[in-house]
């Protein structure tokens, strides 16, 4: 009986090389591809711009306040400091640069410090609207309703087409005065359209006026700006159960009308 040839493997030493060959660089770019959001990534690229701007002149100070504000946003609170802090050291007497280096400290969690460098801001101008905002956003942070509410028509008093309203009406339905706030957040979403908690107050305000189809669009568009905001979640929690709740209470309703 003779042996039958085998046959010859499709798959040689030479193709699982060319194979190895084309898919390392593949998996190494899926491996290492950046998969950072989008604002992460414009972030990075504002801080390297700045970088490269102050290579060329270091003493370039719109590029260091670019370079502050994309760190802050970053998260890198410690570096936009160093930003401000150089900022301030060369005109100390900047309120604007002040008010970026109290969010900043606020941010970070150094309340003391920011409410002191947003004080020296007010006092350096108190003409400027900006200002009064931070402040107020700064109190609202601290449940300190009636001050935010104080700072907020302060810089509504400057600028009647500012942010000030977003701070007014956030102040108002933490106080429960309702109608008020709800006219001032109907105007602070177009004014700061990608601020989730002006749409979270806007949401809570909405629902407790039993406009509950109203205050779900709410908090959902405040979860898509941010899906982490505790807030809007427990409210789009608590507005979805009413809304489940009244069409299972409409649909009985029906059914016994009709069965009568």
């Amino acid at each position: 009986m003779t042996d039958t040839p085998s046959r010859p493997s499709l798959v040689g030493p030479r193709t699982l090389l060319a194979v190895a060959v084309l898919a390392v660089p593949a998996l190494l770019w899926f491996l290492l591809r950046d998969t950072s959001p989008a604002w992460m990534k414009e972030a990075r690229a504002e801080v390297a711009a700045a970088c490269e701007r102050l290579a060329a002149d270091p003493h370039d100070a719109d590029a260091r306040r670019q370079r502050a504000l994309a760190r802050e946003n970053l998260g890198d609170y410690d570096a936009a400091l160093e930003d401000w802090d150089g900022l301030l050291a060369a005109d100390p007497e900047h309120s604007a640069d002040h008010r970026g280096r109290a969010w900043t400290l606020y941010l970070a969690e150094r309340d003391t410090e920011a409410f002191r460098a947003i004080d020296r801001a007010v006092a350096l101008d108190d003409q400027d609207p900006e200002n009064h905002v931070i402040l107020g956003k700064m109190l609202l942070c601290q449940a300190q309703y009636p001050q935010a509410l104080e700072a907020g028509r302060r810089a509504l008093a400057l600028d009647e087409e500012g942010a000030g309203s977003s701070v007014v009406g956030q102040a108002l339905a933490r106080l429960g005065r309702d109608d008020e706030a709800l006219a001032q957040l109907d105007r602070a979403v177009r004014v700061e359209p990608w601020n989730c908690f002006v749409h979270t107050a806007r949401g809570e305000v909405l629902f407790r006026g039993g406009r509950i189809h109203e205050s779900l669009d709410a908090f959902d568009r405040a979860l898509e700006i941010d899906p982490e905001c505790s807030e809007a979640l427990m409210g789009w929690e608590m507005a979805n159960a009413a809304s489940l709740t009244a069409q299972v209470f409409q649909g009985a309703t029906s059914f016994l009308e009709a069965n009568r």
